[in-house]
């Protein structure tokens, strides 16, 4: 039902000459109707909330002597009314108690009739209220129209700042403000530069106004707020989809200008955006629905025909045979000491990490394919096969950077693929680009982009992974050691990364692992009597540097 408030009443029914003196933060109250104060117990007939009360001050002493006009104004601040309208001596006890309440009270001018005004007061409630549901629907139904025929968002907001005569506005938290419009011959106000600004300033305080307990996408509520900047104030009333706030709708204007015409008209256009909304989300999950096949199919070692890819992808705007690079991006958090290498994803975070790379890359205006698989999102990113290596690198750590600022991620990482081109490209560089996140998360540790092209031996270490010769080499250089130390829980493994990190320096690896010298020297003994081998021939230092090269590989496929 269409809301009369205590300043309709006001304006429209209340004699000429009636004064507020009090509670003016109060006048966006809702009325239900008038009620006068009786000269014999109860003092008001019925008092639910929301009624205008009217009371004559000569009345007070005739109903109670020990009444005062401050005991009735708090009574019915209590009881919900919406307003107190007074004729006779409104005394500063009696403002202050309305002030402290919010609480509109009116002095009525001296030849006012309570009971000719009762009938006024409830022939214009019924009025306005009229009047307001019949408004309502005109704009209900034109908005419905735009919905209908497909106009978007843009035209809702154009048209609710024709209906209302006043600026409108529509934005979210993310996006800012994404449509503002102003009418020919709206009243004159601050710069469109500065009222956007003031709106976006504004938008940070909205949810608390809107509880999203109770929130309806038909029948939103409203609130009129003050803005920051040349007098300036709005209505505005929440976008609702499924039970969450997804923006909000603005009419701008002086605080006295702004009535319950411009509320209803928010209202309205803020019910038409959400379901224009739900049709663009429904869209927009059939597009991702497409596109995350079409990408499937892409990055799959069995490609549909050539000629059906190239058709899909015309559908979608991407040349196959541009050259392109992949990236793989993943948050994480390091789980133990960096020396382990051991990484485990980020959990629930993949609708936030897709959203904040699709974002970026769209402020960016890139041409890519966005997809997600388990935690990570993959980007296939259209990129200029002459491009330096230095400058691919610097453009990709710059657009990790400011997704991990905007998530708060800390250790957001991304595996870059190498230029590749063609129907097999995106898969080519997709692989490499995986193979460079696991591969640099279990060297470098967490937040950083590492290009598979400077993986050097760890390159072919990748390709060999899975063949029978890799395996026999990894297992005939350390597997005595691997078994010895599964059946005694001894570190030797750990012990020879150590010392071949320090440069087969027995003192530095000492002080590295933080154990005596005498224990190393210790351990590497042993090391050559289980494996049967001399530390200090060079052939066998390097199968041994190789073998732990193998053994970080497969852990990094692994996972």
């Amino acid at each position: 039902m269409a809301e009369v408030i205590v300043e309709d009443m006001w304006k429209l029914g209340l004699p000429e000459g009636t004064n507020l003196v009090a509670g003016r933060s109060g006048l966006s109250r809702a009325v239900s109707w008038p009620v006068t104060l009786r000269t014999r117990p109860p003092a008001f007939e019925s008092v639910k909330g929301g009624e205008i009360a009217l009371l004559a001050t000569s009345a007070i002493k005739t109903l109670d002597e020990r009444l005062t006009l401050t005991r009735i104004i708090r009574s019915l601040g209590d009881t919900g009314a919406a307003a107190v309208a007074v004729l006779g001596e409104v005394d500063t006890d009696a403002r202050e108690a309305a002030e402290s309440l919010g609480l509109p009270l009116f002095s009525l001018p001296g030849n006012a009739r309570l009971q000719e005004l009762e009938q006024t007061l409830t022939r214009a409630v019924v009025d306005r209220r009229t009047e307001l549901h019949q408004r309502g629907l005109e704009i209900q139904r034109q908005l419905t129209d735009l919905v209908i025929e497909g106009r978007g968002l843009a035209a809702i907001v154009e048209a609710i700042a024709q209906i209302s005569g006043k600026p409108a506005a529509l934005g979210d938290g993310k996006a800012g403000i994404r449509f503002y419009h102003a009418p020919p011959g709206a009243p004159n106000g601050p710069a469109r530069e500065e009222a956007i600004a003031a709106l976006e300033t504004s938008i940070g305080g909205l949810p608390r106004l809107f509880p999203t307990a109770a929130l309806s996408s038909s029948d939103p509520p409203k609130a009129k707020i003050a803005l920051e900047v040349g007098g300036l104030a709005s209505v505005v009333a929440p976008v609702v989809v499924k039970g969450s706030i997804r923006g909000y709708t603005w009419v701008l204007g002086r605080e006295n200008e702004l009535d319950e015409l411009d509320g209803l008209a928010a209202k309205r256009a803020a019910s038409a955006c959400a379901l224009e909304l739900v049709k663009e989300i429904a869209v927009s999950e059939a597009e991702d629905r497409l596109h995350g096949d079409f990408l499937d199919d892409l990055l799959s070692s069995d490609l549909p025909p050539a000629e059906a890819m190239r058709a899909r992808a015309e559908r979608f705007g991407w040349d196959l045979d541009q050259p392109c690079v992949a990236l793989v991006v993943e948050a994480c958090v390091a789980d133990g000491r960096r020396s382990s290498g051991s990484v485990k994803p980020a959990l629930a975070r993949e609708g936030r990490l897709i959203e904040a790379v699709e974002r970026r890359l769209a402020r960016r205006h890139a041409s890519a394919l966005i997809g997600a698989r388990a935690s990570r999102v993959i980007v296939i990113y259209a990129y200029p096969s002459l491009a330096e290596v230095v400058a691919l690198k610097r453009d990709v750590e710059g657009l990790r950077q400011e997704i991990a600022s905007s998530l708060g991620e800390a250790g957001l990482s991304v595996g870059l693929g190498r230029h590749r081109s063609g129907l097999s490209g995106p898969r080519e560089s997709y692989h490499e680009a995986e193979q460079a996140l696991a591969m640099g998360v279990r060297l470098f540790g967490p937040g950083r982009v590492t290009y598979f092209g400077e993986l050097g031996i760890y390159r072919l270490l990748f390709r060999m992974h899975g063949t029978q010769e890799l395996e026999d080499f990894y297992s005939s250089a350390l597997g005595k050691l691997k078994e010895y130390e599964r059946k005694n829980g001894a570190e030797f493994i750990k012990t020879l990364e150590a010392y071949f990190t320090c440069r087969n320096s027995p003192t530095e690896a000492a002080e590295l692992l933080h154990i005596h010298r005498n224990t190393l020297l210790y351990r590497l003994q042993r090391i050559e009597e289980i494996a049967g081998i001399r530390l200090d021939d060079p052939e066998t230092r390097l199968s041994l540097h190789l073998a732990l090269r193998i053994r970080e590989t497969l852990q990094a496929v692994a996972g």
